[in-house]
C-alpha cells in the first residue's frame, strides 16, 4: 500500500470518528445523523457526543462503560441511532421529556431485537444510487480520459474507485446525478487495484460496508456503476447510474497486481461494461457493499455475457483509515472553477429546467464546500471545447488518442478511441459512427488480419489484443499478452507485430493468429511506446523507438528477427517522432518528428536520405494516398499540408480549428480523415486550398 503525504500520528479524538448531519435541530426533535465508530467507544461517551451534536438531551442510566461500535451508519432518525447504539450496551431507550435515557431492560436483560424485514431490492437500490458517483481522470499530455464509477465510503468527503481508473491522470473528477467535484488521491493500493480519493464535500450519506469474508457462493447481489456514461453524455443522454443483480459464483484465489501475494476474488455473473469499474458489488438484502467491481472476462460479447470480478471490500478498510490520516487537500472552489474551465476535454455540467418550466439553476459549477444532495438538480453532457462546436463534418468522439484505420474493402474508417475504451467504426460515405465497439482498455494501435474480416486492437491500458468480428461488428475474444501492447502491424507470414507500452524495453513480439500465440522477434530490443510501418505486402518494415532521446530506427528481416538501421540520427529522426509511414509499394519511408520542422524522407531499401517534406513547424503525422504520389502532413500550425512526393513540393493546405493529431486517406484517395482532440473531422481532398504562407 502507498499512502500521499500521510500524517504520522493521529490525534485521540479521532479514532471515534463520529459524523453527523449537517444541522443541528432543536431539542424536541428527532434529527437524522450519521454514525460511525472505527474502533469501540464506552456508552456514556458516545451517548454524550450524540447529545451534543442534536443537541437533544440523551442521558445513561445503565452500562455506561460498556463497548459501544465498530459500527459504520447512513443517517437515521436519532431514536434509531440510539436503539442500535443501545442493543450493543445491552440497555434499552426510553422517552424522558425532550430527550431520551439508555436505561437496563426489565429484568437486567437487554431485549431481543425483533428480526428485521426484509428489505425489497428496488428499495435497497434507491438507497445506493445516489451514493454512486462517475469519475473521470484527464490525461492532458495524451488529450485522453479515463472513466470509471465510484462510491461514496464516508460522509467525510471519501470516495472509493478503482486504482487504474485514476491511476496518473490529473486533474480528477467526480461527478454525481446532484453535482460536480474534483477530488484529490489521498491513499492507493496498487496490488489490489484499489484507491481513495477525497472531494471538497462533507456528504449525507455514505454507504455501509459489510463483511466480505461472510460472502458466500450463491449470494444475491447488485453493482451500481455508470457503463458507457461519456459515450452516452456525448449522444445527449443524461448521467444517470444504472444497476445489474448479480449472483456469487465463487470466491476465487487470486494474486496481487504488485506482489502476486494470494488474495481472493469475487467472482460473479453480470454483464460488466466499461465504466463500471470501482463501483460498489453489495447485498440485495441490506445494501452492504462487499466489493469493489474490478474486471470482466468476456467469452461471447455478442451476448453480452461473461465473467466478473470483484475485490473484497474488508480490502477497503485499512485503506480509508490511510486515506483519513492523510491531510492532502482537493481542489478549493476557485481552484475547482479554473480547472472546470481549462481542460478541453471537461465535463460541463448544465442546469435542467424545473418542472412545469421556469429558469434553469443558475450555477452551473456548484460550490464544491456544499453537500451533494443539496445542491440543484442537473443534467452532465459533453460540451465541445469551442470553437469545435459547429464545425460541420466533425464526428465527435471523446479522447480518440489512438490510431485511424482505414478498412482496405469496406468503406470504413475505424478510430480508437484510447478515452472512451471503444472503437467507433464510421462510415466514411455517410460520415458518421455506425457503431461503437467496446474492446477494452486505452484501446491505441489497430491492425486489420488476414482475409479483412478482424480487426485486432490493442488495449494498452491492459494485457490483450481484442479481437473484433468485422461482419458483425462485435467483439469476439482477446489474445492474452505477456505486455501491455501499444501499437500493432499486420507483418510477414501474416503475423500481427506488437510494440510495448509503457517504458520498459520489452522488445517486438509477433501473434501467430492460427494458434493465437504470442511470439518473441528476436535481435535489438525496443523501447516500450515504439511505433511500426509495414508495408501493404507485410514484406518490409520499420519499427521507430520515440522519447525524449534522438530517436532510433529499426529493420524487420522477416517476422522473426528485428535489426538496428539508423540509430540517433538527430538529422533525420530528430526526437520525438509521432509518426511513421511506408508507401504503398514499400520503397519511400516517411518520419514526422516533432523536433524537425520537416518529415524526413527516406529510400527504404537503403535508408539514404531523399529529400525532406518542409513544413516549418513540429509535423505530428504523416500519411500517404493510395497512389503513392500525395503526402499530407499534420503540423502544429494548425493545419494538413499536402505535399507532391515527386518533387518534395507543397501543393496545398487544409486550415484547421484545432491542432491535427493524425490524418487518414480513404481507399479512393477522394477523402481525408483528421482526428482532432474532439473527434474526426472529415474533408474532401478536392477542398484544399491553395498553400498557406508561412508566418
Amino acid at each position: 500500500m502507498r499512502l500521499l503525504d500521510m500524517h504520522t500520528s493521529l490525534r485521540a479524538w479521532l479514532s471515534l470518528a463520529l459524523l453527523l448531519a449537517l444541522r443541528s435541530p432543536a431539542a424536541g426533535a428527532d434529527p437524522e445523523m450519521a454514525l460511525r465508530l472505527d474502533t469501540p467507544r464506552p456508552l456514556s461517551e458516545v451517548a454524550r457526543l450524540l447529545s451534543e451534536r442534536s443537541g437533544v438531551p440523551v442521558r445513561v442510566d445503565a452500562n455506561g462503560g460498556a463497548p459501544v461500535g465498530p459500527v459504520d451508519l447512513d443517517p437515521l432518525p436519532l431514536r434509531k441511532v440510539l436503539a442500535i447504539v443501545a442493543r450493543w450496551a445491552k440497555v434499552e431507550v426510553r422517552q424522558e421529556g425532550d430527550g431520551y435515557v439508555l436505561a437496563a431492560t426489565a429484568g437486567g436483560l437487554a431485549a431481543a431485537p425483533a428480526a428485521p424485514m426484509p428489505t425489497p431490492p428496488g428499495e435497497v437500490i434507491a438507497r445506493i444510487k445516489p451514493l454512486v458517483a462517475l469519475v473521470i481522470a484527464y490525461f492532458p499530455n495524451e488529450r485522453a480520459r479515463a472513466q470509471g464509477t465510484g462510491f461514496i465510503a464516508g460522509i467525510d468527503s471519501l470516495v472509493v474507485t478503482n486504482y487504474h481508473v485514476v491511476r496518473g491522470g490529473t486533474p480528477i473528477q467526480v461527478l454525481f446525478e446532484e453535482g460536480t467535484y474534483f477530488a484529490a488521491l489521498a491513499a492507493y493500493d496498487e496490488d489490489s487495484d484499489l484507491a481513495v480519493l477525497r472531494v471538497g464535500a462533507r456528504f449525507r450519506g455514505a454507504l455501509r460496508l459489510g463483511d466480505s469474508d461472510q460472502l458466500r457462493e450463491g449470494d444475491d447481489v447488485a453493482l451500481t456503476g455508470f457503463p458507457m456514461a461519456l459515450e452516452l453524455l456525448e449522444n445527449g443522454i443524461p448521467l444517470y447510474s444504472s444497476t445489474a443483480k448479480a449472483t456469487v459464483n465463487a470466491i476465487r484465489p487470486g494474486r496481487g497486481a504488485v506482489s502476486e501475494e494470494p488474495m481472493p476474488f469475487i467472482q460473479i455473473d453480470a454483464p460488466v461494461n466499461p465504466g463500471y469499474s470501482g463501483g460498489p458489488l453489495y447485498r440485495l438484502d441490506n445494501g452492504q457493499v462487499v466489493g469493489v467491481v474490478q474486471s470482466k472476462i468476456a467469452y461471447d460479447q455478442t451476448q453480452d455475457s461473461g465473467v466478473s470480478f470483484a475485490v473484497p471490500v474488508n480490502r477497503v478498510r485499512r485503506l480509508l483509515a490511510a486515506a483519513r490520516a492523510n491531510p492532502v487537500a482537493p481542489p478549493s472552489e476557485e481552484e475547482a472553477k479554473q480547472l472546470a474551465a481549462s481542460i478541453p476535454l471537461a465535463l460541463r455540467l448544465q442546469p435542467v429546467s424545473p418542472p412545469g418550466g421556469g429558469e434553469p439553476a443558475s450555477q452551473p459549477f456548484p460550490s464544491i464546500t456544499r453537500p451533494f444532495d443539496l445542491l440543484p438538480p442537473v443534467s452532465a453532457a459533453v460540451v465541445p471545447n469551442p470553437p469545435l462546436a459547429d464545425i460541420p463534418g466533425l464526428i465527435p468522439l471523446h479522447a480518440p488518442g489512438g490510431k485511424m484505420l482505414v478498412d482496405p474493402a469496406r468503406p470504413r474508417l475505424y478510430a480508437a478511441d484510447f478515452g472512451g475504451n471503444s472503437v467507433a467504426v464510421i462510415d466514411t460515405e455517410k460520415e458518421s459512427v455506425v457503431e461503437r465497439i467496446f474492446a477494452g482498455s486505452k484501446p491505441y494501435g489497430l491492425a486489420v488480419g488476414p482475409g479483412g474480416r478482424t480487426l485486432y486492437v490493442a488495449n494498452s491500458g491492459g494485457s490483450e489484443i481484442a479481437l473484433v468480428d468485422l461482419e458483425k461488428m462485435t467483439a469476439i475474444g482477446r489474445i492474452p499478452l505477456s505486455l501491455r501492447p501499444f501499437d500493432l502491424a499486420l507483418g510477414p507470414g501474416g503475423r500481427i507485430l506488437v510494440t510495448a507500452a509503457g517504458g520498459a524495453r520489452a522488445g517486438l513480439r509477433s501473434i501467430d493468429l492460427r494458434r493465437q500465440m504470442e511470439l518473441p522477434v528476436e535481435g535489438s530490443p525496443l523501447a516500450g511506446g515504439a511505433i511500426l510501418a509495414v508495408s501493404g505486402t507485410g514484406e518490409n518494415g520499420f519499427a521507430v523507438e520515440r522519447g525524449d532521446a534522438p530517436a532510433a530506427l529499426f529493420a524487420l528481416q522477416g517476422a522473426t528477427r528485428l535489426a538496428p538501421a539508423l540509430v540517433r540520427d538527430a538529422g533525420v529522426l530528430g526526437t520525438n517522432v509521432q509518426d511513421v509511414a511506408l508507401s504503398p509499394d514499400g520503397s519511400r519511408l516517411y518520419i514526422a518528428s516533432l523536433s524537425l520542422g520537416y518529415v524526413s524522407v527516406l529510400d527504404a531499401t537503403n535508408l539514404r536520405p531523399l529529400g525532406q517534406l518542409e513544413v516549418g513547424s513540429a509535423p505530428a503525422a504523416v500519411k500517404l494516398s493510395p497512389d503513392g504520389l500525395t503526402a499530407y502532413v499534420c503540423h502544429g500550425k494548425k493545419h494538413v499540408d499536402r505535399f507532391d512526393t515527386r518533387t518534395f513540393l507543397r501543393t496545398g493546405s487544409l486550415p484547421l480549428p484545432d491542432v491535427p493529431l493524425r490524418v487518414a486517406v480513404s481507399n479512393d484517395g477522394g477523402k481525408l480523415f483528421v482526428q482532432l482532440s474532439g473527434g474526426v473531422l472529415v474533408r474532401e481532398a478536392a477542398a484544399i486550398g491553395p498553400p498557406v504562407a508561412e508566418e
